[in-house]
């Protein structure tokens, strides 16, 4: 796909979150690999915090209220399911 160069690129550090069902995706289904990259779940867990959702770290840490409505979505389908 048009984001595997962008990927594979270790210049580029790609920062996710919880990730490893969408790598895993992205490697089986696509052949995309990506390297360089920082997952903010994990390092949550390595330093030891209680509460390691995307929701709280944004709310804590910018103040930004997220909406986990689609966080389980299958992302692989298009197009993207409505409502």
């Amino acid at each position: 796909p048009c984001l595997g160069p962008m990927m594979r690129d270790p210049a580029v550090l790609k920062v996710v979150h919880g990730a490893g069902n969408d790598v895993l995706w992205l490697q089986r289904d696509f052949g995309c690999f990506l390297v360089n990259v920082f997952d903010t779940e994990v390092a949550c867990k390595v330093l030891g915090k209680d509460k390691i959702s995307l929701k709280h770290l944004l709310a804590e840490h910018f103040g930004v209220a997220k909406d986990s409505k689609y966080q389980k979505a299958d992302w692989r389908g298009r197009p993207p399911p409505q409502g």
